[in-house]
């Protein structure tokens, strides 16, 4: 007869699986991904764009509204 998922066997398997194999590649994705998150952490923040607005340039609402009246 098969054990059940609630027995205390395949409660303990799991377990001791959890923390021999599961646990140390757990450990591993954690450090891999502190790693890269201190690396950008690290790197200098690029310095905001300045946008350069020409007097003719219209805004979107703008260009509609003209080319409405256009038709």
């Amino acid at each position: 007869m098969a054990k059940s998922s609630r027995s205390s066997s395949k409660k303990f398997n799991n377990q001791r699986k959890a923390a021999s194999i599961f646990g140390p590649a757990e450990t591993a994705r954690q450090e891999r991904l502190s790693a890269k998150l201190l690396e950008l952490a690290k790197q200098a923040k690029p310095e905001p764009a300045e946008m350069k607005i020409d007097g003719e340039s219209l805004d979107m609402d703008d260009a509609l509204y003209s080319t409405l009246l256009a038709l």
